[in-house]
C-alpha cells in the first residue's frame, strides 16, 4: 500500500472561511484545530455553503472537547475518527490521543492513551514519586518527542527536564486504571 499527505495551511492568521474554503477545494481528509476553531466553522454565516465530504479525520486539542462539539463535528463536518490529543512544544507533537475506536466519553473526557514509543508518569508534586492510578499529579513525559532543550537556556531547560530525562509539564493530570489520562 501506497499512502501520502500534502500539508494545506489555508492562512497566516485563522479564518474560519478560509479554512472551510480550503478544505473544499483541496478536498482535505483531516482537519486540527482547537475547539474554538471548529465553533467558530460551525457558527459561521457561510459553513452550510461548504461541501464537507471529503473530511474523515482530525484533531482536536488545546482544551476540553465537549458531548455536543463532538458530536457535531463528527455529523456536520463528516469528521468520524476525530481524535482529542494532548502535547505541549517541548514533546511535539503529541504524548496522549485517543482513537476513533474509543468510545465517545473517552474522547470527551480524557485527552488518551500514551503514544507508541513514549513513556509517562503522573508524580506527586512534593516528592518527585508516581501516583497510584485515580490519583492527581504532575504529568511527565520521557521518549523520542521531548526537545533537546531551550536554545541557549540551560537553566531553564534544567528546570523542565531531570536528570533521567523525563519533561515536568507543570500540568496536573490523572490516569485511570484504563490508562486515559484526564488533565485537570
Amino acid at each position: 500500500t501506497v499512502t501520502g499527505a500534502c500539508i494545506v495551511i489555508p492562512c497566516e492568521i485563522f479564518d474560519a472561511e478560509q479554512v472551510m474554503k480550503c478544505v473544499e477545494q483541496e478536498k482535505c481528509s483531516s482537519l486540527y484545530g482547537v475547539p474554538t476553531m471548529f465553533i467558530a466553522e460551525l457558527d459561521h454565516a457561510n459553513f452550510v455553503k461548504y461541501n464537507f465530504s471529503s473530511l474523515r479525520t482530525g484533531i482536536m486539542a488545546g482544551s476540553i472537547c465537549s458531548t455536543e462539539l463532538m458530536k457535531t463535528v463528527q455529523s456536520k463536518m463528516n469528521i468520524k475518527e476525530l481524535a482529542v490529543c494532548y502535547g505541549m512544544t517541548e514533546t511535539s507533537p503529541v504524548s496522549t490521543q485517543t482513537l476513533p475506536n474509543d468510545t465517545l466519553e473517552n474522547r470527551v473526557t480524557t485527552v488518551g492513551k500514551v503514544q507508541d514509543h513514549v513513556e509517562i508518569k503522573i508524580i506527586n508534586i512534593h516528592s518527585n514519586e508516581t501516583v497510584q492510578r485515580g490519583q492527581i499529579g504532575e504529568f511527565c513525559a520521557r521518549g523520542y518527542h521531548v526537545m533537546i532543550g531551550y536554545w541557549n537556556n540551560k537553566v531553564e531547560t534544567e528546570k523542565i527536564i531531570d536528570n533521567e530525562g523525563w519533561l515536568h509539564s507543570g500540568d496536573l493530570a490523572i490516569m485511570n486504571d484504563d490508562g486515559y489520562i484526564k488533565i485537570v
